[in-house]
């Protein structure tokens, strides 16, 4: 083959590059097109005839040259992936695969990438670990939906990385609010990144919702629904699980429910964690399974550290208690005065008093605190009620 026919070919290519740069940015597909089909043209008559003269090479190079300038803006207005299938057209015919020039954001999508996995990957691992938290023991309105909501926050940052419809999905919108594609990596970093913040973020909250569970039992409590109450602090547990009032409110629902162990063993675990107030009512139980050896350390302890005047009676009161209980009459006559006068018009002390004055064979001043037990003591309380009963014996025998 001459050079003529080639150089004709190469003409028709030059004058369709030519005729795409003065479209500007928004080319015609069909124009596109054109060009692309006289490269498939230079292409087979390379392939099929006798190499043309250096300087045919020349111009051919400066022409493919100009077709790669106009990329970003065949990518944009051609269908490249549609018209290579029509055309079965090879890998190694480039033109039909024509790429925008890399910028320095598209040379690290292999970052971009690594980074989105890994913020999936610890995503998924808070999850793990929060997801649990809101369903064991059963959920709640509260706990369904933060479930649901985290969970669809992951499956759309995992189904936009990992899967092939997401991906789709996701650089369809990017396509249609008109995002670069070079920027769609970072974005699919960003999103990542996003979610596991918020996810980070609802993570480290868990003690804060854990307080509101409590307050929500606290109310239960109060209002004698001690099943909901349970409930509310066992999940205030799951979230905050060292918080040292949750378990000694949970420690006071299972006294009340009867379960007594389980009582002992939650305000064993607020005690250690700092909780006077568990101190006084774990010494008051094993006085109650009549353990005042056990319990006067305890009490002691709770004792050295205690600063609110309610908790300072009881402590008092329950550690003459524990000295009744030993027959010390004299410890826990200094005790029981000491615990009188903090609370003057609470009962559990003078009703204490009175046993301990008994003990001493102190009849008269023991009437005295029979009297006031009588007229203070709370049926309603059991320890209260036992001792109020001790006191109408007592003074229906008369004065002494």
């Amino acid at each position: 083959m001459t050079s003529n026919p080639f150089n004709l070919l190469l003409t028709t290519y030059t004058e369709t590059l030519t005729a795409l740069e003065q479209e500007g940015d928004k080319l015609p597909p069909e124009k596109i097109l054109a060009a692309l089909l006289a490269r498939d043209q230079i292409q087979k008559a390379l392939h099929n005839s006798e190499p043309p003269a250096s300087q045919l090479f020349l111009e051919l190079h400066q022409a493919d040259e100009r077709l790669k300038k106009l990329a970003t803006a065949i990518q944009r207005n051609g269908k490249l992936e549609a018209w290579r299938t029509t055309q079965h057209a090879p890998t190694e015919a480039w033109w039909w695969y024509l790429q925008s020039p890399s910028t320095a954001l598209e040379r690290y999508d292999w970052l971009w990438d690594a980074l989105a996995l890994l913020c999936l990957t610890v995503t998924l691992a808070l999850l793990v670990n929060i997801v649990p938290r809101f369903i064991d023991g059963g959920p709640d309105a509260l706990g369904t939906f933060a479930v649901v909501l985290q969970s669809a926050l992951a499956m759309l940052a995992a189904g936009g990385a990992l899967t092939r419809f997401g991906r789709e999905a996701l650089e369809k919108v990017w396509r249609g609010l008109g995002i670069p594609q070079k920027l769609w990596q970072v974005l699919k970093f960003g999103l990542a990144g996003l979610v596991l913040f918020i996810i980070f973020v609802f993570h480290r909250s868990l003690p804060q919702i854990a307080v509101s569970y409590n307050a929500s039992g606290v109310a239960h409590y109060q209002a004698g629904r001690l099943a909901s109450a349970q409930f509310d602090f066992v999940r205030a547990l799951k979230l905050d699980p060292d918080n040292p009032q949750t378990h000694y409110n949970l420690g006071s629902v299972y006294e009340d429910l009867g379960e007594m162990e389980k009582a002992r063993a939650e305000y064993r675990v607020a005690m250690a964690a700092g909780s006077v107030a568990a101190h006084n009512n774990l010494g008051r139980l094993l006085i109650f399974g009549d353990k005042p050896n056990d319990a006067i350390p305890i009490l002691l302890r709770g004792w050295q550290n205690a600063t609110d005047p309610e908790v300072k009676y009881d402590l008092k009161k329950n550690i003459g208690w524990a000295r009744v209980k030993q027959k010390a009459y004299d410890e826990a006559l200094i005790v029981l005065q000491e615990a009188v006068s903090l609370a003057p018009n609470r009962a559990p002390a003078h009703c204490l008093l009175a046993q301990t004055l008994d003990g001493q064979n102190k009849n008269t001043e023991a009437f005295a605190e029979w009297e006031k037990c009588n007229a203070l003591a709370d049926p309603t309380r059991p320890d209260e009620d036992a001792w109020l009963l001790l006191a109408r014996q007592r003074l229906a025998k008369g004065k002494p």
